[in-house]
């Protein structure tokens, strides 16, 4: 097991992490130059969910063994999907009067039943492949052929993915790949979501848990994050100046700059008198509730005060923190809170 020392950067990381997508989901300088949030949000926010789903495949891995594999990874997907279930039943009682129909039912399963809850069935899909991908190539512990077959995998469904997404328009010239993507898109509706993006973040944070004496854990982490973010920003650039993109979430560079983030994160020595593991659970109320509290502030303060996209931003902001703050800290008393994170 890990240290609690160890995990400050970690956990504040989630923290961030949860603000950046919130910041992201708001338009913070739409009122001024939309151009602005363009190009923040993609070359600022978009490691963001990444990071979350490496976390997620390094601390799943770090405490399996194959023995226990199956279990513990059964009582993570019972979690995330009723973390899931219990947050969509909110969302649907501030929704009402709401319809279930076949439509609903299918983005429950495949595509979030709220737009930003992708992230629950595209992980728990991606996570029960992912072990499939680790008991079929053995687990990847060491740099055996096991964990690099695995790994050949989930890096030709991320290309696939990729084919869908940033570069999407290069498709056309694609015909074999793109009825693959067309297929896929009949569930799933984008290569974002289900197993196509999360898993090669999931496999590599379970390398990374499986490979503690790896040269990758010695080499001047901070400098290789600087380069992987330059990588990508040249990316992201070419890809707008070109034209390629149908949607922007995946990315080649994404994928070493998120590894690299995760070591930094991981090793760096956090002085500040600072609650992580509040932090930690507050950022997983951020990511749930945050569209809920910009809907009702948009309806019942935002109607009727006018202010500009970046006041906007911050009050969702205040509140988000504020109402997360209040359900960590009365869990301790009121068992039921504890559903919510």
């Amino acid at each position: 097991m890990e240290k609690t020392e160890q995990m400050k950067g970690i956990n504040i990381g989630k923290f961030l992490c949860a603000t950046l997508v919130l910041i992201s989901h708001m338009g913070p300088f739409d009122s001024f130059n939309p151009q602005i949030t363009y190009y923040t949000v993609n070359l600022s926010f978009r490691f963001a969910v990444p990071f979350f789903f490496l976390c997620t495949g390094y601390f799943l891995y770090n405490r399996l063994d194959s023995e226990k594999n199956s279990k513990r990874l059964l009582l993570s997907v019972k979690r995330l999907f009723s973390l899931y279930f219990i947050w969509t039943c909110i969302y649907v009682v501030f929704s009402l009067p709401y319809t279930i129909t076949i439509e609903t039912i299918r983005d429950f399963i495949f595509r979030g039943s709220v737009f930003h809850f992708w992230y629950f069935p595209s992980l728990i899909i991606s996570l029960v492949f992912t072990n499939f991908l680790i008991e079929k190539f053995a687990p990847p512990r060491g740099c055996g052929a096991g964990s690099q077959g695995g790994l050949i995998v989930v890096c030709l469904l991320y290309i696939i993915g990729l084919l869908g997404d940033s570069y999407g328009n290069l498709l056309p010239y694609l015909s074999p790949v793109r009825f693959i993507i067309d297929i896929y898109h009949i569930p799933f509706a984008a290569t974002r979501n289900g197993f196509l993006f999360p898993s090669i973040f999931i496999y590599l944070g379970a390398i990374l848990a499986r490979n503690k004496n790896s040269r990758i854990w010695k080499i001047d982490q901070y400098k290789w994050f600087v380069f992987s973010y330059l990588l990508f920003v040249i990316e992201f650039l070419f890809i707008t100046k070109m034209k390629l993109a149908r949607d922007l979430n995946l990315y080649i560079f994404i994928v070493p700059t998120v590894i690299m983030l995760f070591l930094v994160l991981k090793d760096v020595n956090v002085t500040l008198r600072l609650n992580c593991l509040m932090l930690r659970k507050m950022s997983v109320v951020i990511y749930c509730s945050h569209v809920l509290i910009m809907r009702l502030m948009d309806a019942y303060v935002f109607s009727t005060v006018k202010v500009n996209s970046l006041v906007r931003c911050v009050g969702v902001l205040l509140v988000t923190y504020m109402i997360s703050f209040l359900i960590v800290a009365l869990s301790s008393k009121i068992k039921l809170l504890k559903l919510l994170y």
